[in-house]
């Protein structure tokens, strides 16, 4: 048995003001910093990952600000899991699967109940789909970047009724929801906005075809 829960309580016990104001600029309030027990290694951000059962199950690390290397890492190195199991324990009428950690925090910021898988969006379980597709209305916000085009295919033929969300070009190339809230001062109100209008993803073929029928 892991004492994964006291290491994460003692990290975010450590967690030094100047850090909590880089959280702060990124679009993740005081409330998820302390919800989500998010702490310092004294090296990286420390995001604890729990599983169903709602126990700390590892750990994902985050680049702080004056940190090197990668963006992300894992602790233990190899796990692989959904952030955000809680948000399945009780029924709730959405949900919005995105593709990073720190992007699940700022939508939950938002009070946007959110979840995403933490091995990047290529990875997404098929029993992860079976337990979401209980929840009526699914939205897939990804960065905007393409490189999530075939993970919103891939995601979206597990659940069929899942709605796509497109972020404004102004996020630029890569920019997700903390660019949309934080930089371009978007308001909980105009990401309402996106949900509404979101629809599923119509297939490629399914496309050419209506696109021949209408020329």
């Amino acid at each position: 048995m892991n004492n994964y829960r006291d290491l994460a309580l003692a990290y975010h016990r450590r967690l030094p003001e100047g850090i909590r104001k880089h959280l702060h600029s990124i679009g993740i309030s005081d409330l998820v910093i302390c919800r989500y027990r998010l702490g310092w290694n004294g090296e990286r951000i420390t995001i604890p990952i729990t599983n169903r059962e709602r126990k700390v199950a590892f750990f994902r690390l985050a680049k702080g600000p004056d940190s090197i290397g990668p963006d992300m890492i894992t602790w233990p190195e190899g796990s692989v899991g959904l952030y955000g199991w809680e948000r399945t324990t009780h029924w709730r009428e959405r949900l919005v699967i995105c593709d990073g950690e720190f992007e699940r925090l700022v939508l939950e910021a938002n009070e946007f109940p959110a979840i995403t898988s933490t091995g990047g969006t290529h990875t997404f379980n098929a029993e992860w789909a079976d337990v979401l597709g209980q929840i009526p209305k699914i939205y897939l916000c990804f960065r905007n970047d393409g490189a999530g085009d075939n993970s919103l295919g891939n995601i979206a033929a597990l659940m069929p009724r899942s709605r796509i969300v497109y972020l404004p070009a102004e996020v630029g190339l890569g920019g997700g929801v903390s660019d949309f809230f934080v930089r371009l001062n978007k308001s909980r109100e105009e990401f309402e906005r996106l949900l509404t209008v979101a629809q599923p993803l119509v297939p490629a073929a399914l496309r050419l075809n209506s696109d021949q029928h209408d020329g």
